[in-house]
């Protein structure tokens, strides 16, 4: 499961654009030797960029700790998402909204959307949009 969540976050990855893409078939049709060597690759070339300071590698392996479930990664999040990770951000806005890792609390999912659609995340101004209108 660890190497399919690390190949699904590779994809679009804009620092590793010369990596070839998942093939077209999709996740059914992959075998699973082709995403462990995908998502193994990944990891290495991630792990690499986060320990040389690159937000955005930071940012994506805290997002894989928060869908394992590893302790920690909450506030692994926190630390990276204000230093320009819309994925952390966006990711830190899903969990205040569903309380997975957290307590529920709807303002602080709304402010992580703030951060990440202040970050240039499209999805995340839309959604802060929305939650907005329905709040108020």
């Amino acid at each position: 499961m660890r190497r399919f969540l690390i190949a699904l976050l590779a994809v679009g990855a804009s620092a590793c654009a010369d990596r070839a893409p998942l093939p077209a078939s999709g996740v059914d049709g992959v075998p699973g030797e082709v995403m462990a060597a995908h998502g193994a690759r990944w990891e290495r070339e991630v792990r690499a960029r986060a320990a040389a300071g690159d937000v955005d590698a930071r940012g994506r392996l805290a997002v894989v700790a928060w869908i394992e479930g590893t302790p920690g990664a909450v506030d692994s999040l926190r630390a990276v998402a204000p230093h320009g990770s819309a994925l952390a951000a966006r990711t830190l806005a899903s969990a205040y909204q569903s309380g997975r890792g957290v307590a529920v609390d709807h303002e602080a999912a709304a402010d992580w959307l703030a951060v990440a659609a202040r970050l240039g995340d499209p999805e995340s101004a839309r959604d802060l949009a929305a939650y907005r209108r329905h709040a108020g």
